[in-house]
């Protein structure tokens, strides 16, 4: 994503001030979330979203173990938001480390006859504990909407591999992980993710996945993984249950980075 405009930063002591501001963005063909822009801005706006103007503010804290942070951003004419999030990471000795996250986040869109103010909060706790690894996370959203990030794997939402919590209502998400380093270099991991939402009233949505991931990382700038397992979705309506998808996934992935 590439935009024009300006971010200032200053730093007192624990303590950064950031202010930005940005006149273009390419938001019009890029992100997860162009098509529910569209509908939530301003009725009789006409200009693509790329051209809404685009102001942030945010105050950042850095005290020892925890980082806390809250941001305010508006998109002129499309939305505005804010989220408040603290991280801790708790080093135990012995190659053994815990981190806990905890963030929430308030979208209000400007055309209120198409969607109401939407909100969504995450807890994410992970470990790491000789050569043994976990990861526990969970998402919600509110029963108006939990559209919160222009892209799924933004910090304002819950990204697993096929699931996501991004523009889900009144979802509940869960996702675990657990692995293990074979060598230093290469990881191995069970992957479990659940979401459970509801599109409407009497409609009920579930998605499942269970896959296998092995990491390989060759170098600093060289990272492979190979993914492998199952995916499942399945819709309700009332008493009666419909297969929307049942099958196994594979994939491949080799990224060097510059």
């Amino acid at each position: 994503q590439t935009g024009t405009g300006v971010l200032a930063l200053s730093t007192v002591g624990p303590v950064t001030v950031a202010a930005g501001y940005f006149n273009q963005t390419n938001l019009d063909s890029s992100g997860d979330a162009i098509g529910t822009l569209t509908a939530i801005r301003k009725p009789g706006t006409t200009a693509n979203i790329g051209a809404s103007d685009i102001a942030t503010a945010a105050v950042i804290g850095n005290f020892g173990i925890v980082n806390v942070d809250a941001w305010y951003l508006n998109m002129a004419d499309v939305f505005d938001t804010y989220t408040i999030g603290a991280e801790a990471k708790f080093d135990l000795g012995e190659n053994s480390k815990v981190g806990l996250e905890a963030r929430y986040v308030n979208l209000s869109p400007e055309n209120k006859t198409v969607a109401k103010d939407q909100s969504l909060a995450k807890l994410v706790a992970t470990g790491k504990f000789g050569i043994i690894n976990a990861k526990v996370a969970y998402a919600t959203t509110d029963k108006d909407g939990g559209t919160t990030a222009i892209d799924n794997d933004s910090k304002a939402t819950l990204l697993g591999w096929n699931l996501n919590a991004n523009g889900k209502a009144d979802a509940d998400y869960y996702q675990l992980v657990l692995g293990v380093d074979i060598l230093d270099n290469l990881n191995l991991s069970a992957n479990y993710g659940n979401i459970e939402w509801k599109p409407a009233a009497n409609v009920k949505r579930e998605q499942e996945e269970i896959y296998a991931q092995l990491v390989y990382k060759m170098s600093k700038n060289l990272n492979t993984y190979v993914r492998y397992g199952t995916y499942t979705d399945d819709s309700r309506t009332g008493g009666v249950k419909t297969k929307i998808n049942d099958d196994t996934r594979g994939r491949l992935q080799v990224e060097y980075t510059f």
